[in-house]
């Protein structure tokens, strides 16, 4: 068995966090509205819950393609479009860009990269693992990476591939082959963490990578028989990378 030399990520719900209450982004939407109520774009007025209700029909939009067990990505700007126009909206395609920034934006300063994660993915670097993201994400590649940013994962993994960048989704090999190519690694030599055991666990081994089941914020119950490790919590990694050394 080669020796873990890099150490491969899912990012929602295994190193953050991504669901919001409802309350709180009806909130930071306000900005949003205010923005498009400025717009003077014709008589209709501005629903206080108009983002969350759009927000909601696209992720509605996004979940039943994965329960169709659809890899190629979805185009979120299309679904956003859409999503609009079903609640009245008929706007530019530059405008509804616009918008989907904003409405991303004001979710993902919601999120948070807890201190016990950030100092394990300190810890990894440290010891000289190479780290990389790969995660399902409709929402385009470049306000994700503004999310890298915002969290500071950025300056925490060497590479990061988006589901929305590439076209296909995991469990699909072309995504987590795009990380490994760019961190040069043998699948052999790669630990992989996520939540999913249809697109992490699966995804993952299928490659020939050790995948580990992270119970953080989501659990889903592997197989009877199925010896995939699981952790409680992301700083557990650390104890199962000693043992396998």
């Amino acid at each position: 068995m080669s020796a873990v030399q890099g150490v491969l990520l899912d990012l929602g719900h295994t190193l953050v966090q991504y669901d919001v209450e409802d309350g709180a982004l009806l909130t930071s939407y306000q900005q949003v509205h205010d923005y498009l109520e400025q717009l003077n774009l014709g008589t209709q007025p501005v629903a206080q819950d108009l983002l969350l209700r759009v927000s909601k029909r696209a992720l509605d939009t996004v979940i039943a393609s994965y329960e169709r067990g659809e890899i190629e990505e979805l185009d979120m700007l299309t679904i956003f479009d859409e999503a609009l126009r079903h609640h009245g909206w008929h706007l530019e395609p530059e405008l509804v860009h616009e918008l989907l920034r904003r409405e991303h934006a004001a979710y993902a300063s919601h999120l948070l990269l807890q201190d016990a994660t950030r100092a394990t993915l300190e810890e990894l670097r440290r010891r000289g693992y190479r780290l990389g993201i790969v995660s399902n994400a409709t929402i385009p590649g470049p306000l994700m990476r503004d999310d890298l940013d915002l969290l500071g994962l950025s300056e925490l993994v060497d590479v990061a591939v988006f589901s929305s960048e590439i076209g296909v989704r995991k469990p699909d090999p072309r995504i987590f082959a795009s990380v490994l190519e760019a961190l040069e690694l043998d699948p052999r030599q790669c630990l992989f963490v996520g939540d999913r055991l249809k697109e992490d666990v699966g995804g993952s081994r299928a490659l020939g990578m050790r995948p580990v089941l992270t119970h953080e914020f989501r659990q889903e119950v592997p197989p009877a028989g199925d010896p995939v490790p699981i952790i409680q919590r992301f700083p557990e990694l650390l104890t199962l990378l000693d043992q396998a050394s």
